[in-house]
C-alpha cells in the first residue's frame, strides 16, 4: 500500500506541475516583473533580456546591443522561479538570446517500509529549462525567431520513477510599425517526457497579441499591451488565457505599470490583478512587480523582481 501511495503521489504531482510549473510561461506564468505587472501580456512588448522567455522576434527590433538579467519569482507554497537571461545583436539582422530557469516546489517527504519500520526520506523535485534563441530581422517592419529548449525535470526518487528529459521548440513573429506593434508566437513544440512510469504530453501554446506606444511629451510615454493565449496541448486539457496592460515611463527613468489576466481557475491559475514598477539609471535596469488577488487564490502573494543591465 506505502509503494503504490509513492507511485500515485508523483503522477498526481506531475498533474499539477505539469500545467503550473513545468513550463510556467506557457499558462501565464511570466519570469521578468514587467511583464507580470501588465497582466502577463508581454508578447508585443519591447525587447529587453527576457525576451527570450515571451517572444524571441523582438530582439530584432531592440535598442541596445547586448542585454542580461536575472530574476527571481516567489511564487505560490513557498515554490520559486531562478532565472537569467541575454541577448547579444551580433548586427542590425542577426541576434543570439540564452536563458536558464529552476523551478523549485515545496519539498516532498516520502514513507519509506523497510525491516526497521517506517521512515521518512525528503526530496526536492525541479525543473531545470535551458534556452538558446535566434532572431533574424526581415525588413524594417519584421522580425522572425526560433528557440531550442532542453528540458529537465525530477519529480521523485522512489523505485520505477526517473528524471524526465525532453527537447521543445518555440517559433516567433515580432511586427512593427510607428507606434503599433504585433505578435504571434507558437511555443513549446516539443517530445513526450518520459518519467519512467508513462510518457506525458508538454503543454504547448499559440499566443497573440499587440501594443501601443504613445508619447504625451518628451518625458512622458504610455504603453498599453493586449495578449490571448490558446493552450492546445495536451489536447484534453486545453484553455484560453489572455491578459492586459498598461505602463507609464517618465523621462525613460521610472516606470509604473497595472494590468489584469484571465484565466479559467479550474484549469489554469484563475484571475488577478497585477502593479509594478521599474527604475533605470543608466545601464542598470531594475523592476518589480506584484499580483493582486483574492485570499483563496493561488497565485496569493506571489512577487517577481528582475535587475540587470543593458549597452
Amino acid at each position: 500500500m506505502i509503494r503504490l501511495k509513492l507511485i500515485v503521489l508523483p503522477i498526481c504531482l506531475f498533474c499539477c506541475l505539469a500545467v503550473k510549473a513545468q513550463d510556467p510561461a506557457s499558462v501565464g506564468f511570466v519570469t521578468d516583473a514587467r511583464t507580470a505587472g501588465m497582466g502577463g501580456a508581454g508578447i508585443a512588448l519591447d525587447a529587453n533580456a527576457y525576451s527570450l522567455f515571451r517572444n524571441t522576434a523582438a530582439i530584432s527590433f531592440a535598442d541596445s546591443r547586448i542585454a542580461a538579467s536575472y530574476g527571481y519569482n516567489a511564487l505560490f507554497n513557498d515554490a520559486k522561479i531562478h532565472s537569467a537571461a541575454g541577448y547579444y545583436r551580433l548586427n542590425d539582422k542577426h541576434a543570439f538570446t540564452a536563458g536558464v530557469r529552476y523551478y523549485a516546489p515545496d519539498k516532498i517527504e516520502n514513507m519509506v517500509s523497510g525491516s526497521d519500520g517506517t521512515t521518512f526520506n525528503t526530496v526536492q523535485p525541479y525543473d531545470l529549462l535551458i534556452d538558446l534563441g535566434y532572431a533574424r530581422r526581415v525588413n524594417d517592419v519584421l522580425g522572425l525567431s526560433a528557440n531550442v529548449r532542453y528540458i529537465y525535470s525530477k519529480l521523485n526518487e522512489v523505485e520505477g520513477f526517473k528524471a524526465g528529459k525532453s527537447m521543445a521548440l518555440d517559433l516567433g513573429l515580432h511586427f512593427r510599425k510607428d507606434a503599433y506593434s504585433a505578435a504571434i508566437t507558437v511555443y513549446n513544440l516539443g517530445k513526450l517526457i518520459d518519467y519512467g512510469v508513462e510518457e506525458y504530453r508538454m503543454p504547448a501554446s499559440i499566443n497573440a497579441g499587440g501594443a501601443y506606444r504613445y508619447v504625451l511629451a518628451e518625458d512622458h510615454q504610455f504603453t498599453g499591451s493586449l495578449e490571448g493565449k490558446y493552450n492546445f496541448l495536451p489536447s484534453d486539457y486545453s484553455f484560453f488565457t489572455g491578459g492586459i496592460g498598461a505602463e507609464y515611463m517618465f523621462r525613460n527613468m521610472v516606470a509604473v505599470r497595472g494590468g489584469y489576466h484571465l484565466a479559467s481557475e479550474n484549469k489554469s491559475t484563475g484571475n488577478y490583478g497585477s502593479v509594478g514598477c521599474g527604475v533605470y539609471l543608466g545601464p542598470l535596469v531594475v523592476d518589480f512587480a506584484y499580483l493582486l488577488t483574492e485570499k483563496s487564490s493561488i497565485m496569493k502573494d506571489v512577487w517577481y523582481i528582475t535587475a540587470g543591465i543593458r549597452f
